[in-house]
Parts: C-alpha cells; structure tokens; sequence
C-alpha cells in the first residue's frame, strides 16, 4: 500500500476515532444522569408497575451494549494504526494477502479480506 493511501486511511480513522469517543461520552453521561434520575426516582413509596421495571431494565442493558460496541471499534481502530505505525496495515491476518482498497474504504480497520471473514479460506 503506498504513503498516501495510509495517510488516507489514518486521518480517516482518527476523524472516526474522535466521532466514536464524543458519542460515547455522551451516552456515558446520558446513562449515568438516567441512573441518578433513577435512584432518586425510586425513593417514592408508590410502587412500580413490573412492565415498567423490565422496560427500564431493557433500556439500560441496550445502553451498556452500545457503549461496549463502541468502546470495541475505538480499540479496533487504535489497533488499526498500530498495524500502520509496522507496516501490516492493508493486509490480511488469516491469509496474509493484500486486503483490497475498497474493502479498507467501507471498514477501514478491518483485520481480513472478504474471503477469510466468510471462512471461504484454508489456513
């Protein structure tokens, strides 16, 4: 892969980098005011309906997996640079072959080709 190209790709994962860790932020702050909301909410003698309990409860559990889904992109793309920084940028770590640049421009810190994600690959 040529210089420029890595350029590319690594001023394009960093602009995304920064995209993911402000959305995370946000819903981190959002989940933890909705937790305080919550806990003071709960100091009321009136009780709760048990759909409503469960609602909540599926809510909070969707938060958490979105922010983990986010927290695992930010890690794949500092991973992604760090196979910039020695050069196994771009190549495949199944198969060892060059992952096509229009492969990179949908997921740009992909780790496989096409082949290899599908397991349509001998190792």
């Amino acid at each position: 892969m040529e210089k420029n190209d890595i350029k590319r790709f690594r001023q394009r994962l960093l602009a995304i980098r920064k995209e993911h860790l402000k959305e995370k932020g946000n819903l981190e702050d959002e989940y933890l005011h909705k937790q305080v909301r919550d806990e003071v909410g709960n100091l009321s003698v009136s009780p709760r309906h048990i759909a409503d309990v469960a609602g909540d409860e599926y809510e909070q559990e969707k938060e958490i997996f979105i922010i983990k889904n986010i927290s695992n992109i930010i890690r794949e793309i500092d991973e992604a640079t760090l196979r910039m920084d020695n050069g196994s940028y771009g190549i495949c770590e199944k198969c060892k072959e060059d992952i096509p640049i229009e492969r990179l421009e949908i997921i740009p810190f992909t780790r496989l080709c096409i082949k290899c994600q599908e397991g349509k690959t001998k190792t």
